[in-house]
């Protein structure tokens, strides 16, 4: 389990999900944490769609939900106070996986003979 949290200190004041949900391996526990009673708005950044709409609502915000996967953007400048009513636009994107730049390999001898090196450069 991985703990994320929206603020680098301050008391707890909302987690996802819930107390008493079961998570599997590698799943992580969302808090929001703040200094004070005022509401402001966290960077909901990478966040997945579910986990930023929780945390929204926790905070009296309702939200717009444009794509799927990770939050991209968000129309709620990161600190900025919420007041009632507000609506938070949030543009979301599948994350890919990492660019990785393939080696040059013609010309390179290999021997795929050990079988502990099959497969790799």
């Amino acid at each position: 389990m991985e703990l994320v949290s929206t603020a680098d200190e301050g008391t707890v004041s909302w987690q996802f999900p819930p107390p008493g949900e079961f998570l599997t391996k590698g799943q992580r526990v969302l808090i929001h944490a703040s200094h004070s009673s005022q509401r402001v708005m966290p960077n909901l950044r990478l966040l997945t769609v579910r986990e930023a709409a929780a945390l929204l609502a926790s905070l009296g915000v309702e939200v717009m939900v444009f794509g799927r996967g990770e939050v991209a953007q968000q129309s709620i400048p990161i600190g900025a106070t919420i007041t009632d009513g507000m609506i938070c636009r949030l543009d979301c994107s599948i994350t890919p996986a990492p660019l990785v730049v393939v080696p040059a390999v013609v010309t390179q001898v290999t021997s795929m003979s050990d079988s502990s090196q099959a497969g790799v450069l």
